[in-house]
């Protein structure tokens, strides 16, 4: 044990040292401490827990900076708007053709139809009337190098062609040119004012109206009117 004095000499300094400790100011040291060995080992751990909120900052990054390039989205699967026009062509491509299609003058008209005709005058200022009707008319038709179609009338007690008159074909009907002569038919007959054929199947319907011009009973006389001829024939 020590001796009183001492402790009391000890307690002295020690009130000194402490006193001048608290009235002395604070000041920075001139040197850097440095970093313990706490602060090494804590590193690590930090830079583990910053490293996995950085990778998952930049795996966003590129969906949300560039939307553009983004995945497809679930309810499109990927190649469905091919797949749909490939099937509207295949589609387009199955359609059946359908005859009428094929334009003007593709269908095949020709040949020879049998039937009855019919001829009608109608006389200018007087009554129109029933000037022959066959029952076994013929009518030939013919196809031609330029798409056109050849009308041919046929006699039937001779079986020679009286006249042939030129028709353009459209679909299932053919319009007559309209200014064709048939003198070698009629020689009564002027120019032909208008004329229509039509085709149902192996059925053909022909009416032609021309002008007509002949002499009377007197010298002077001239009777003028309209000849009207129509005919139905089936093909055979």
């Amino acid at each position: 044990m020590r001796p009183l004095h001492e402790l009391a000499l000890a307690g002295s300094c020690l009130v000194l040292a402490i006193g001048i400790f608290q009235c002395s100011p604070v000041l920075p040291s001139d040197r850097p401490l440095g970093r313990g060995p706490l602060a090494f080992n804590q590193e690590p751990a930090e830079q583990k827990r910053a490293a996995p909120e950085a990778v998952s900052t930049n795996a966003e990054d590129p969906a949300s900076s560039t939307p553009e390039a983004g995945a497809p989205s679930s309810s499109a699967p990927s190649g469905l708007g091919t797949l749909g026009s490939d099937a509207g062509a295949s589609t387009t491509a199955a359609k059946p053709v359908v005859m009428g299609d094929a334009g003007p003058g593709k269908s095949d008209f020709s040949g020879e139809y049998l039937g009855r005709d019919r001829e009608t005058l109608r006389i200018e200022g007087g009554p129109e009337m029933t000037t022959g009707e066959d029952p076994n008319a013929k009518t030939r038709v013919r196809a031609r190098a330029d798409g056109n179609l050849e009308i041919v009338f046929v006699a039937s007690n001779v079986d020679s062609e009286l006249c042939k008159v030129e028709a353009k074909p459209s679909g299932n009907a053919a319009s007559i040119r309209a200014g064709q002569l048939c003198k070698e038919w009629k020689e009564e007959l002027g120019p032909l004012r208008n004329g229509h054929a039509s085709f149902n199947g192996k059925q053909l319907t022909v009416d032609l109206e021309f002008d007509f011009e002949a002499s009377g009973d007197e010298s002077d006389e001239r009777i003028q009117g309209i000849w009207i001829y129509h005919f139905e024939g089936t093909k055979r």
